[in-house]
C-alpha cells in the first residue's frame, strides 16, 4: 500500500469506501436521533440471511508480532512520515480524527519533536500489537470462527461447507 494519496490507482476505491463510511454514520445517526433508541436496539434480530463460514489463521503470537513489526517499518519506508507531514502542512489539526489513528498520532509526536524516530517506531509497533491483541480477543470469543493453522485445513473446511449446501 502506498501512503502518498493520489499517487496510486487505488485512490478511487479508498475515496468510495470513505464516502460509504460517512453515509453509514449519517444513516445510523439519523436512525438513533429520530427514534430515541440505542442503535443496538434498532438492529434486526432473527435468522441469518446467508450461510457463511468464518475462517481465521491461528498464527503463533511471536510470528504475528514479528510480521506486524515488519509492516510498521515498511509503512514508514513507504512514506507514512511524509504523508503526515503533508497533512499537517495543509493545516489538518493534529487533534483531528484524521491524525488520531495508530501510526499517525506517533508520527505527529515525532514531527513536533516530542519523541525521536526510534521511539516513534517503537510506539507504533507497540500500539499495533495492542490492537492485534484486542482483535484476537474479539474474534476468539466468536464461536462461529474456525481457527486454522494451514491453508490445507482451510480448504478442507470450505469444501465441507460447500458440500453441505
Amino acid at each position: 500500500m502506498n501512503f502518498r494519496r493520489g499517487r496510486n490507482r487505488e485512490e478511487p476505491e479508498i475515496n468510495l469506501i470513505a464516502m460509504i463510511d460517512v453515509l453509514l454514520v449519517i444513516l445510523i445517526f439519523l436512525m438513533v436521533t429520530t427514534s430515541y433508541a440505542k442503535f443496538s436496539e434498532l438492529q434486526i434480530k432473527g435468522p441469518k440471511k446467508y450461510d457463511a463460514i468464518q475462517i481465521a489463521f491461528d498464527v503463533p503470537r511471536e510470528t504475528l508480532f514479528a510480521r506486524l513489526d515488519h509492516r510498521v517499518l515498511q509503512m514508514i519506508e513507504e512514506g507514512l512520515v511524509e504523508e503526515v507531514r503533508a497533512l499537517m502542512d495543509r493545516g489538518v489539526d493534529t487533534w483531528s480524527q484524521a491524525l488520531s489513528g495508530i501510526g499517525y498520532r506517533e508520527v505527529v509526536q515525532f514531527l513536533q519533536g516530542e519523541i525521536n524516530e526510534q521511539a516513534m517506531v517503537a510506539a507504533i509497533q507497540k500500539s499495533t500489537r495492542a490492537l492485534a491483541k484486542r482483535q484476537l480477543t474479539w474474534f476468539r470469543r466468536d464461536s462461529s470462527v474456525h481457527w486454522i493453522r494451514s491453508e490445507e485445513e482451510g480448504m478442507r473446511l470450505v469444501k465441507e461447507f460447500l458440500e453441505d449446501e
